[in-house]
């Protein structure tokens, strides 16, 4: 045909898809195609044009099939071409009208398309019953008027002059379709921002807009989109049409798609992807890119086919086109499991089509083969442009939506085709953007492009799972590219092709219908897998290796690991506990909680106790040593033969498999093989019955079976079974030691300053307590510590950890049970921490422990059981301390919880009054708990009875020889003063009777010891509570005057001038106040009259109130009467104890009490005691107690007592006091000082000396009161107080150690300038080495105070002050120079304290030339600042610097590099000036022996040192030997 002679026209799409080719003038050998050089410009249209071009279109489209071909003449062309590039100019009225007529215009096409024949008719005959085609041929003789054919009028065209019109109306129909919805995306985004549509970021598929959402969107919008909408249903209806049919050989095309006409539907649809404005019709944007990427490929592999067969045939034979023919029905017929909700229409016969895909489907190739690529003609070189397409389609937002496109398609070895394609561009890519360097400086909108190539490998593994199996090559070095989104997306893809693995019966596909070639199972891949994610344990993203963790994590959950994986996970998740990023941390240990509870509850279910899994393990290696041994010899019987066989061989009459069984039990890395080895030695068969058969009884024992020697079947079950949890226990081995392993490491991470690290810890033991690790168990009480953490995060996890584990039931009773077991084996610090614990619980809004007063009443249930002995059973006692524990933790809510549980009806009053008098005769201890537990309640009548009755209850205790007596005393009394109306009252009547009841008899035949201890006792504390409920008093009081003045401020300022010269009634009151508390309390009255007495004259000779017959100890006189064989020297030396046991308690309540008297007033401080016979002097009662606590003679501080003497032993007692009670005293020294600070302060430095003591609770006590009396700044830290406290630090008992670290560490923190002021002193001290340490010692102290000295200003004062101590120093005190060379080195870091140096220098000259020792020190810090790392050191800036130099440090700021560069120079030259000097002081003539010590003074410094230590040892001899001749 011949177009030149005919209306219509060619039409190829542009090879540059672009419209605007098409305006240029055609040449002269373009004469016969459609070009739009004459079509009008649509910006000068009238207001009437569009319509007509649009009328003119319509008219074309809206009649029959044939009449589209109207659209290849020029007149109808240009006007379709205006309206499509117009389109967004047009009002969407217009643009709806105009997307229908270009959907028509496709739907004809496709009708022409599907009803033109695969095969052209060889006859009329055929064709008479294609009515559709027949009119087709009319249209196209009608239109070629001046056509030229050799057929007559009644014959078919030829094929290839049908071609020529069907190809030229596929591309126009695909041209009109897609140059309007390009030009209305591009106008849409013009208007939006100026950025193009094919560079849109998504994640994720944009969500359907709504209702009112979506119509205000396109009010918004120029554009009509159910028009887009309407575009998009006209290529999916292009791409389900037999598009490759006119393009065969048979009808006269290269036998493909022309290259233009499919890039172009391409680079549309992909467009189409990255839009959001037809977000509604993504299913069918899809799946027409997924039916234009399956013709690519059918075309591909058919053509590389082709070439690869032409060596094979005639290179003149055509191919069947039909194998090319991709049909709806074939794609519809292979899309049904993917419901789609869209049909093609008049389709052909579906049986031919599908045959016609089947045949297609023979010619492809395995998608590995490359060599079917390797033939390749240049057209199908060219197609191959498809591919890299897609590859960048993928580094975009859609990349998902293309993932979806290619599963669409049901052709597996294209999946797997473009997959490997895909992956391996992009590596390509790659390798070239390495080859130009920066890779590690890789811009975020790269980094973006490599995160949605990750989000397409996770929606390919998702619904491609076995095209990307074949890819793990490609996938390994994606690993090589520097994105943490990237590595990710493949860790995350590799674990859930694992997961899809972990049945081994499971294809991959299994809803899809395979072929051979893809029947592969994922699982064969598992392994590899596996260990490329291992491999990427050492990854230098931290966030990668944390997805690493997470995806073994996963694996875990989803039951995807194999068991022989579980020990190598638990190998990788403890080293990456100890990564250094806090995320990989954090991952870790949740990978170890995730393992140990699929290992306990799933895979093994046994316990991970390390103990108990060993017993087991050696236990079962025992049971099958016997099987085996039974078996060799059952064997040898059997076969009459003399000797027995080797366990190998002999092993093959029990089982199949003997090799397998042998090496199990050889192999087990704690199986001692010489010993089953041995056991299977030669003996004769005539013993060989008797040895199976005790053999066999054994095992039968063991494990309660009762199997005989004929039953080899269940030996042979035996056997395996043995064999099989030997395996699985020594898995379960070395899990349970990693486990314990990461415990350890976990308890470290509790004290981490990383809130994340502690959150994770804590979590991590909570589950392995749970889980019944008992290493776990021992670590709850450090876990819940951190209630007292300043992180609030941190204690939120504490609570919510608390709760798992101890509230996780809903019963009260099971609950007290656990914290009743948590209690009974913790220390004070667990009972603080859990307390602490429910105080924040019912500080909150919401209190996260319910039920609290449930839980009570279950506890008090607990403690009232009849079935309990109480004093023998820790139970009641320790549910007692809960319930006080949970009131006192209420005390600081007024929530209605914290109330409900401090107020106590009558009906627990009276269960708490039946417990008391059943307590009051078996347990003190309990009795005192109960009286804890009332005094914390809120106060009632019924309190105010109860109190009447315990005093009842008490006072028949009173003699008691149970030294519990003591505490529950102090209870009874705080319980009193708490509810009782008058206490002073109750226990003034109390204490009298008592008095009575002691002198009452004159021969005193009934006193004993211990009721004078208990009077005494009980004397002290009632006066202290008096002097507290005195003070409260005041209070109170003070706080409603204060009220009352301001209510009634005007009616008191008009009195105010009749005071005057008067004193208020506010300093009356207080003057009240003092007069009480100084005289009337413990001066005088009952507690001042009689009671002091007895104190002063049990404190001076407590044996004189020792009756020998009464004040034995009851238990250790039964033990002496009872024993036949001591003898009557024995039995007086254990009747002598008993009663130096009564005196020293006696001794010790009497001091206590002097203490509580003491602290009540000042004036019974200085009252004089003046002995009866002369002996000891008069001394004050403050002399007495610092007599008793330091246990040496005091010196006279001051003069108050006439009749005092220096040789005067101040011991009021013949022995010293013992370590407890001088801890006791020590303390009471604290509230001394606190009550009376002036009458105290003189011996302060006198009582600092007990930090020297020889008893280790002593010293404890010391520090943890001056630590407190320091902080309340009752005691400065200076002087004989710190120096005793540094070598504290370094004490033996860790406690003291840690406690003596506290202080200074406090004492910093409060005031960072405290120890540098008293720096030089305990320089001094230590120089001196006034408390004669060693060496090292001194070292070690000096090195703990240095960490304290971190300002510059601070340093420059300190080597200035070394520097004047130094002039006094001796050449020869080789420990002096150590100490203050080691100051030296040490501050010298930074230009000020070099220069200060440098300033000094005349004062250490004369050390300088004499001693080496410090000249090594002056050229070792000379050495040290020509390094890189000087200057000022990070976080050195004063604070007292001025405000002018705040522009300064701005500008260093912001030029670091300047800044350290400028430093470094300073202190270079400050360095080089200093050694000039030290060369001066030696003159030239010396300047070798210089340059020879700087050679070598690490090795001087370390000689001196060594040499301190022995002149140490020297002196330490020499003054033994001036001792030695003194005496």
């Amino acid at each position: 045909m011949e177009f030149s002679n005919t209306a219509l026209r060619r039409f190829n799409i542009p090879e540059s898809l672009d419209y605007h080719s098409l305006l240029r003038p055609p040449g002269g050998d373009e004469s016969d195609r459609l070009v739009a050089s004459e079509a009008e410009d649509p910006a000068l249209w009238a207001p009437g044009d569009a319509e007509a071009a649009l009328r003119a279109i319509s008219t074309v489209t809206s009649g029959t099939p044939e009449d589209v071909l109207d659209m290849l003449s020029q007149n109808t062309f240009c006007h379709g071409f205006n309206l499509s590039r117009h389109f967004a100019s047009l009002d969407k009225s217009s643009q709806l009208c105009v997307a229908q007529a270009f959907s028509s215009m496709t739907s004809a096409t496709q009708d022409i398309l599907e009803k033109v024949p695969p095969t052209p008719y060889s006859s009329t005959a055929e064709s008479n019953s294609n009515e559709t085609y027949i009119n087709f041929e009319r249209k196209i003789r009608h239109l070629g008027f001046g056509l030229t054919y050799q057929s007559e009028e009644n014959e078919n065209l030829k094929p290839s002059d049908i071609g020529q019109i069907l190809r030229p109306l596929c591309h126009l129909s695909v041209f009109m379709v897609c140059t309007t919805f390009r030009c209305a995306l591009s106008s849409q985004k013009d208007n939006e921002k100026p950025a193009s549509g094919m560079e849109i970021l998504v994640s994720k598929k944009p969500k359907v807009a709504r209702g009112g959402k979506r119509k205000k969107a396109e009010e918004d919008s120029n554009i009509n989109v159910y028009a887009l909408e309407i575009l998009v249903d006209s290529m999916l209806n292009i791409t389900k049409s037999s598009l490759l049919r006119p393009f065969s050989v048979d009808y006269g095309g290269c036998g493909r798609i022309d290259s233009p006409l499919m890039r172009l539907m391409l680079d549309t649809l992909l467009l189409a992807m990255g839009s959001t404005i037809v977000a509604s019709v993504y299913g069918k944007v899809t799946e027409a890119t997924s039916r234009v990427l399956e013709i690519y490929y059918c075309t591909l592999q058919f053509h590389s086919n082709v070439c690869v067969e032409a060596d094979s045939r005639d290179h003149s034979q055509i191919p069947d086109n039909d194998k090319l023919d991709v049909t709806s029905e074939s794609l519809e017929s292979k899309n049904t499991n993917k419901d789609r909700s869209e049909e093609s229409n008049d389709c052909l016969d579906s049986t031919q089509e599908t045959n016609d895909m089947g045949s297609l489907g023979n010619t492809v190739s395995e998608y590995g083969d490359e060599s079917a690529l390797g033939g390749q003609d240049e057209g199908s070189r060219q197609d191959m442009e498809w591919i890299i397409t897609l590859s960048e389609e993928v580094k975009k937002g859609h990349s998902s939506m293309l993932a979806d496109a290619i599963s669409m398609s049901q052709n597996l070895n294209m999946h797997s085709f473009l997959i490997k394609e895909i992956l391996t561009s992009l590596r390509d890519a790659f390798l070239l953007q390495i080859s130009g360097g920066g890779v590690q400086l890789m811009s975020s909108s790269v980094q973006m492009e490599y995160a949605n190539v990750g989000t397409f490998l996770e929606s390919a593994t998702k619904r491609m799972p076995c095209a990307v199996v074949r890819s793990l090559d490609e996938l390994r070095y994606m690993f090589e590219v520097p994105s943490y989104n990237l590595r990710k997306s493949i860790m995350e893809s590799v674990k859930l092709l694992i997961i899809k693995s972990k049945d081994n019966s499971e294809t991959a596909l299994k809803t899809i219908k395979e072929s051979s070639a893809e029947n592969v199972q994922i699982s064969r891949y598992r392994e590899r897998m596996l260990q490329m994610l291992l491999h990427r344990q050492h990854d230098s993203y931290m966030y990668a290796r944390a997805a690493l963790l997470k995806a073994f994590n996963d694996l875990i959950e989803n039951e995807a690991l194999p068991m022989r994986w579980f020990v190598k996970v638990a190998d990788l998740a403890i080293s990456r506990i100890l990564d250094r990023g806090s995320q990989v941390r954090q991952r870790a240990v949740n990978l170890m909680t995730t393992l140990v509870a699929d290992t306990t509850k799933n895979r093994f279910r046994l316990s991970l106790n390390t103990s108990t899994v060993k017993h087991d393990l050696t236990m079962m290696k025992s049971l099958l040593s016997k099987v085996i041994k039974i078996g060799s010899l059952d064997t040898a019987v059997d076969g009459n033969k003399d000797t027995c066989v080797a366990s190998e061989d002999s092993s093959t009459g029990i089982d199949d498999c003997p090799d397998t069984t042998n090496r199990l039990v050889e192999s087990s890395p704690s199986t001692d093989e010489t010993v089953i080895k041995s056991e299977v030695t030669t003996e004769p068969h005539t013993d060989g019955l008797t040895t199976c058969e005790q053999l066999l009884a054994e095992v039968n024992v063991e494990l309660g079976e009762n199997m005989t020697l004929d039953n080899k079947d269940a030996i042979r079950n035996l056997r395996t079974r043995l064999e099989v949890g030997i395996e699985m226990y020594s898995d379960v081995q070395d899990i349970s030691e990693k486990v314990d392993s990461s415990i350890r490491i976990c308890a470290d991470m509790l004290h981490s300053s990383v809130e994340g690290d502690q959150r994770a810890a804590i979590r991590y033991i909570a589950s392995c307590h749970l889980m019944g690790i008992i290493g776990a168990t021992n670590l709850l009480p450090r876990v819940w510590a951190l209630s007292w953490s300043n992180n609030q995060n941190v204690v939120e996890t504490v609570l919510q950890e608390f709760k798992n584990v101890y509230f996780d039931e809903a019963d009260e009773s099971g609950i007290a049970w656990k914290l009743i077991e948590l209690l009974t084996t913790s220390n004070l610090t667990a009972f603080s921490s859990i307390e602490k614990i429910f105080e924040v619980s019912m500080a909150r809004d919401e209190p996260l422990f319910t039920n609290l007063d449930k839980l009570m009443v279950a506890l008090l249930r607990i403690a009232v059981a009849p079935n309990y002995q109480l004093g023998r059973d820790i139970h009641p006692r320790v549910a007692l301390g809960i319930v006080r524990l949970l009131i006192n933790s209420s005390m600081r809510s007024k929530s209605p919880q914290a109330q409900s549980i401090r107020n106590f009806d009558e009906k627990r009053i009276s269960a708490l009054f039946g417990l008391l008098q059943l307590s009051s005769k078996q347990s003190y201890t309990i009795f005192g708990e109960l009286c804890l537990i009332l005094t914390a309640a809120s106060h009632s009548s019924h309190l105010e009875d109860l109190v009447e009755r315990i005093i009842d209850l008490f006072t028949a205790t009173f003699g008691s020889l149970d030294d519990s007596w003591f505490r529950m005393a102090q209870c009874v009394v705080d319980v009193t003063f708490t509810h009782a109306t008058n206490p002073e009252v109750l226990w003034s009547e109390t204490l009298n009777h008592l008095i009575e009841k002691i002198i009452g008899d004159d021969s005193n035949n009934s006193l004993t010891c211990r009721q004078l201890a208990h009077v005494i006792f009980l004397a002290g504390h009632v006066a202290i509570r008096t002097i507290i409920s005195i003070d409260s008093l005041q209070s109170e009081l003070k706080k409603e005057r204060s009220s009352m003045d301001t209510d009634e401020g005007d009616k008191f300022q008009g009195e105010a001038s009749a005071q005057m010269g008067m004193a208020t009634t506010e300093e009356q009151e207080r003057e009240l106040f003092e007069h009480l508390c100084e005289r009337n309390i413990v001066c005088e009255n009952l507690l001042g009259g009689p009671l002091r007495n007895i104190i002063v004259s049990c404190l001076r000779n407590p044996s004189e109130f020792v009756i020998p017959g009464i004040d034995n100890d009851p238990q250790m006189a039964t033990e002496c009467n009872g024993d036949e064989t001591r003898t009557a020297g024995d039995r007086n030396n254990i009747k002598g104890s008993g009663i130096s046991r009564e005196i020293e308690i006696l001794k010790t309540c009497a001091a206590l009490s002097l203490c509580k008297y003491a602290t009540v007033s000042k004036q019974f401080c200085n009252s004089i005691f003046h002995p009866e016979d002369g002996t000891p002097g008069p001394s004050s009662v403050l002399e007495v107690i610092i007599s008793l606590l330091m246990n040496n003679n005091l010196q006279q501080v001051c003069d108050k007592s006439p009749a005092r003497s220096v040789d005067v032993n101040h011991y009021y007692l013949p022995e010293p006091g013992t370590g407890i009670l001088r801890a006791t005293l020590l303390m009471s020294y604290g509230d001394l000082l606190c009550r009376h600070p002036n009458l105290l302060e003189p011996w302060n430095d006198e009582v600092g000396a007990i930090l020297r003591d020889s008893e280790n609770c002593v010293r404890e006590a010391a520090v943890l009161v001056f630590t407190h009396l320091v902080m309340n700044d009752m005691m400065k830290p200076r002087g004989k107080l710190v120096d005793s406290m540094m070598y504290l630090t370094l004490d033996t008992d860790q406690k003291v150690s840690h406690c003596a670290k506290t202080f200074f560490h406090e004492v910093h923190r409060k005031n960072p300038n405290t120890i540098y002021n008293c720096f030089p002193e305990m320089v001094s001290t230590l120089a001196l080495n006034k408390h004669g340490q060693s060496i090292n010692r001194n070292l070690s102290v000096l090195k703990m105070l240095l960490k304290f000295i971190v300002k510059d200003k601070q340093g420059e004062s300190i080597v200035e002050k070394v520097c004047q101590r130094l002039h006094g120093v001796e050449s020869n005190d080789h420990f002096a120079l150590v100490i203050f060379g080691h100051v030296l080195m040490n501050v010298c870091q930074h230009e000020k304290c070099i220069s200060k140096l440098i300033a000094s220098l005349p004062l250490i000259s004369r050390l300088i030339v004499e001693s080496e020792y410090l000249l090594a020190v002056m050229l070792l810090i000379c050495k040290k600042t020509r390094t890189a790392n000087q200057g000022r050191r990070i976080g050195d800036s004063d604070k007292g610097e001025s405000k002018a130099e705040a522009p300064d440090q701005t500008t260093n700021s912001q030029q670091p590099g300047t800044n350290a560069s400028c430093d470094t120079t300073n202190i270079k030259e400050l360095g080089d000036d200093l050694l000039r000097r030290i060369h001066a002081l030696f003159g030239e003539g010396k300047s070798s022996y210089v340059n020879q010590v700087s050679s070598t003074v690490e090795s001087i410094i370390a000689a001196a040192e060594t040499c301190a230590a022995e002149d140490e040892g020297t002196e330490h001899i020499k003054s033994n030997g001036d001792k030695l001749t003194a005496v």
